[in-house]
């Protein structure tokens, strides 16, 4: 499953590489962060194929759970939900499992790093296993 985990920080962007000012970016990529979100933990999720499946011949199939998936992950996180399209990106098929449990095995460790004051020593512990 292709999931990035970040810090909800403000985005910003330096005017040149020698200027030491910040200045906002002409246009965000994303919206003003909702009041409701203040000091959550902001978590990224890859759409395609962690999410739903696409075909060409234009039908979407939601993974099985994701909108259980979907409605804690907005408790506990400012999400994020991106799709890289039709990058060639493995990740393990899921959609002809309609049994598949991935999304719902995974919200105790989500639960868990919500909690976490410093998420990224976790993940890189995690890594390191």
């Amino acid at each position: 499953m292709s999931l990035v985990l970040m810090l909800s920080f403000s985005l910003v962007s330096l005017t040149s590489p020698a200027s030491s000012s910040l200045q906002p970016p002409a246009k965000y990529l994303l919206p003003e962060m909702k009041i409701s979100d203040d000091g959550k933990k902001c978590v990224v999720i890859d759409l395609d194929e962690t999410l739903v499946h696409s075909s060409f011949k234009v039908y979407v199939l939601k993974r099985p759970h994701v909108d259980e998936f979907l409605q804690k992950m907005g408790e506990l996180f400012e999400c994020v939900l991106f799709t890289a399209s039709l990058a060639k990106v493995p990740v393990q098929s899921w959609f002809d499992d309609m049994n598949d449990t991935e999304l719902l095995d995974l919200l105790p460790f989500f639960e868990g790093l919500s909690k976490e004051d410093e998420v990224y020593g976790v993940l890189q512990n995690l890594r390191s296993r």
